[in-house]
């Protein structure tokens, strides 16, 4: 493991465990931003550990030359690396899709027994409240298997000039841009 990101890694579990006891907004703020560092951190190392392969992957890809099966699969990485990775290690969607049938059910036996008190209006609002915070996991999870899902069926089909053109062009953004 590389010394910047495991010393990153270092940081960011000890202020994770300080978070578990103290329970405070701040906290938990101040640890998104060590996780945040820690992804670009593990994103550039991986960068210069590939610099090499994705250089001349990008320049067959422009040429509309065949991939080898490795060369494939950098390819994938580079791509849809995280994405599939990420997939792989949730396993919080099922959860997610039962609150958000639990919260709609909710929200219909509120509209059955109406919603003409405060107390009901309050329940309202605190069901939104939750929803916010459990659709936008929901949402990304979505994305990235669509995003490897596009990807795949892309990659199944032969790639001609033009879409190996298009895909450097990807490379080359992602990895300027920082996606990667």
């Amino acid at each position: 493991m590389e010394a910047p990101v495991a010393s990153a890694i270092q940081e960011t579990t000890v202020r994770a465990r300080q978070c578990l006891v103290n329970e405070n907004s701040e906290s938990y703020e101040a640890l998104d931003s060590l996780f945040r560092r820690l992804e670009v951190i593990a994103r550039e190392v991986m960068q210069d550990k590939l610099r090499g392969d994705y250089q001349s992957l990008v320049e067959k890809l422009e040429k509309g030359r065949v991939l080898t099966a490795e060369e494939q699969n950098t390819l994938e990485l580079l791509i849809i690396g995280v994405a599939r990775t990420y997939l792989q290690m949730e396993s919080d969607f099922p959860a997610w899709k039962t609150k958000v049938d639990r919260l709609a059910r909710e929200l219909e036996a509120l509209q059955a027994s109406g919603v003409d008190s405060a107390e009901a209006l309050l329940r309202v609002q605190g069901i939104c409240l939750e929803a916010k915070t459990v659709l936008p996991e929901l949402t990304n999870y979505l994305r990235e298997r669509e995003r490897v899902e596009r990807f795949e069926s892309s990659i199944r089909s032969s790639l001609g000039v033009e879409s190996g053109r298009l895909l450097a062009d990807v490379v080359r953004e992602m990895l300027q841009s920082g996606r990667m």
